[in-house]
């Protein structure tokens, strides 16, 4: 009975072993991800193939899992971009990441399912320091003795989109992906002309914006950039200036893949700075002013009024911050009660009473080195 015994156990190990001997696991070539810093870098792409002999592990005697885990080498924090192309699959597989090459510390953020008939899908990663992380794709457990038989073949792709600083012109469209709702990305800009820049976050949830000027500081703080201003928010720059634009989210927009764009439109207006060079705006016409952020100078406009008559201003622009609108006597000295605070709205400028005939002058100084914008004044001797 020993020996019979003794038999049977030597037969099932060498079952096992010749079940064994029937698989090999396949090992993949370590990646380095393409670094793309505007979304519009072409990503490394690799092809593999597992079948029920490329097994990974055995979970019990009988039963084994399939496929491939891949070393992905990545040299700082940012977001891992995975697109999973089927060439050929048979049998529904899985992907982790994992930090360790034995596949047992989880990234959090990635797990999917490649399901027989899919096509592609793409998926996402935040990563937060530098690493070998490991892509491990793996079919659902088979059943050795029945000789399950299939063929996944697919081709990744892989990109790494870095929380580094960008840099970014007039005309171009960044995409970058958004690790975390409160994660903040900065984009570098260098003013191509004076005028306008339109700045364009098109996310459906809306997200800040901040602008910055060289020194890094605040110009404009986290404004709300939204469908109710069809994702556009408005800027004025002078040619030549370095800004920052930097986004942030409302919290609720993590794990997705956002851009940004910027369009710098020229802005050329006519203005002095000096009260002897004063820009004339006659009766019932406009003058124009631009003011960029730090430009502390004032800006000179000069009317005439006949007997009788008093001035009168429609205003109107695309301002930030606070403008001093004064009324200046001939010498240019601001006038007893004609100094205003002008906050941007469309408004009016009233005077009352019979002014003497004569040459008056417009003052118009940004309050302080964060008021900017571009502005209409519309003049008119009122009776």
């Amino acid at each position: 009975m020993k020996k019979i015994t003794k038999l049977l156990t030597v037969a099932s190990a060498m079952l096992v072993m010749m079940l064994a001997m029937t698989f090999t696991t396949m090992a993949a070539t370590t990646v380095t991800p393409t670094r793309s810093m505007t979304g519009s870098e072409k990503a490394v792409t690799q092809s593999y193939t597992f079948t029920q002999n490329t097994v990974l592990d055995t979970e019990f005697t009988l039963y084994k899992t399939a496929g491939v885990v891949i070393p992905v080498k990545v040299s700082e924090s940012g977001a891992l971009e995975i697109n999973v192309k089927a060439n050929k699959v048979e049998k529904i597989f899985y992907m982790t990441l994992y930090t360790d090459a034995a596949c047992t510390n989880k990234v959090s953020g990635l797990y999917d399912s490649f399901n027989v008939g899919d096509s592609n899908i793409t998926k996402y990663v935040a990563l937060g320091s530098k690493n070998t992380y490991y892509l491990r794709l793996e079919t659902n457990s088979f059943y050795t003795p029945n000789n399950e038989q299939f063929t996944d073949s697919i081709t990744v792709s892989y990109r790494f989109f870095p929380r580094a600083e960008r840099t970014i012109k007039s005309g171009q469209t960044i995409k970058y992906y958004r690790n975390q709702g409160s994660d903040i990305y900065t984009f570098k800009y260098k003013a191509e002309a004076t005028g306008k820049v339109t700045v364009s976050l098109p996310y459906k949830w809306g997200s800040y914006l901040t602008f910055k000027n060289q020194k890094k500081s605040d110009i404009l703080t986290e404004q709300w950039v939204s469908s109710i201003y069809s994702y556009k928010y408005n800027v004025y720059v002078k040619k030549g200036a370095v800004y920052y634009f930097v986004t942030k989210s409302n919290g609720i927009n993590a794990n997705t893949l956002q851009s940004i764009s910027i369009k710098n439109t020229a802005v050329k207006v006519k203005m002095a700075t000096n009260r002897k060079k004063a820009i004339t705006i006659k009766n019932k016409k406009s003058a124009k002013c631009l003011i960029t952020p730090g430009d502390k100078s004032a800006k000179w406009y000069k009317i005439s009024l006949k007997k009788n008559r008093h001035p009168y201003f429609d205003l109107s622009g695309d301002v930030t911050g606070v403008w001093k609108l004064q009324i200046c006597n001939k010498k240019g000295k601001a006038i007893k009660n004609m100094t205003f605070r002008w906050y941007g709205s469309k408004s009016k400028i009233t005077t009352w009473g019979g002014w003497k005939k004569g040459t008056y002058y417009f003052k118009v100084t940004p309050a302080d080195s964060k008021s900017y914008g571009l502005a209409t004044f519309k003049y008119k001797q009122a009776k």
